[in-house]
């Protein structure tokens, strides 16, 4: 909780490089004391990976088996090795039902227990702070 008066301002700025595929992040924290004066400001600017352009399709993409599924999954992540991700499970209507892993990839297949739901379709998630990439599958009970 900010003290009163104080304005907390944070700037996110993610940017993909078209030929090269660099990934560029810039962030930016400022805080304020509400009369126009800076209390505390920094920045920081770095390249999150460098893959060639004809690659980002491929950098982007998990593959999911088996689908359609009753317990198991199995992610293949060779993409993400070495980075913390977020993958969760959601339903058709887009309602997060359950968190699946929130941690590092430590190798190319994370085999992942689907909780005990209705036979339906769902959305797996993989987020890693820069990407967003879902894939459906089929629950069947």
């Amino acid at each position: 909780m900010e003290p009163m008066g104080w304005l907390v301002r944070r700037i996110t700025l993610t940017a993909v490089h078209p030929t090269t595929g660099a990934i560029i992040v810039w962030k930016k924290i400022v805080i304020s004391d509400g009369n126009g004066g800076t209390i505390f400001e920094d920045q920081d600017f770095n390249q999150k990976r460098t893959v060639p352009s004809n690659d980002l399709k491929s950098l982007m993409s998990i593959t999911i088996f088996p689908n359609p599924t009753s317990e198991y999954i199995y992610l293949n992540t060779h993409n993400f090795k070495g980075t913390k991700v977020n993958i969760s499970l959601y339903d058709i209507n887009f309602r997060n039902v359950s968190l699946l892993y929130n941690d590092y990839v430590n190798s190319e297949n994370l085999q992942l227990l689907i909780p005990n739901l209705p036979s339906g379709n769902y959305f797996i998630t993989l987020n890693d702070g820069i990407s967003v990439i879902s894939k459906s599958i089929s629950i069947i009970k």
